[in-house]
């Protein structure tokens, strides 16, 4: 459990996604079968780049606890989205049973790639409701990646959304 923690404060608070990692990797050897340490080591994953290997974890987590698998589907459409894979993270994202406004905007960046921008502003506009102050930077600065192509790949969509800058 301490070594969940220590990964999510050194990728949230620290921006540190290879200490992340030490911590995830030990959390991991302690518990593989945790869901909730696999799905961090999809998050993880996903922010690292390795987009094959997160889509592989953020599946285990969702076998591994099919009652949290709804709630867990936000990470696994992500991480499709980062594959520019739009169409399977359209469908993980639509069994998301309540996305908050983070999970609106990749849901309006998913549909916006996919060049459905009415359905895409219409999710960016349930965000903006909820946080009218929200902008393409504020997300792609609270969204670590590793790899500048995968920050410019999100800019990308999120500026088609019609999100203010």
């Amino acid at each position: 459990e301490c070594q969940l923690i220590l990964c999510e404060l050194n990728r949230l608070f620290q921006n540190d996604l290879p200490q992340a990692r030490v911590h995830q990797d030990r959390a991991f050897l302690l518990n593989p079968n945790d869901p909730r340490i696999v799905l961090q080591r999809g998050e993880l994953m996903t922010l690292q780049g390795e987009l094959d290997e997160a889509v592989k974890w953020l599946n285990l987590a969702m076998e591994l606890d099919p009652t949290e698998a709804p709630r867990r589907a936000a990470h696994l459409a992500f991480a499709h989205f980062a594959k520019h894979n739009y169409e399977a993270a359209l469908d993980a994202m639509r069994q998301v049973p309540d996305p908050g406004f983070t999970q609106e905007l990749y849901f309006a960046a998913i549909l916006a790639m996919l060049g459905r921008d009415d359905e895409a502003a219409a999710h960016r506009d349930k965000a903006l409701a909820v946080n009218p102050d929200i902008s393409v930077s504020w997300a792609v600065s609270h969204t670590p990646f590793a790899r500048a192509e995968d920050s410019a790949h999100l800019k990308t969509a999120l500026e088609k959304t019609g999100l203010p800058a």
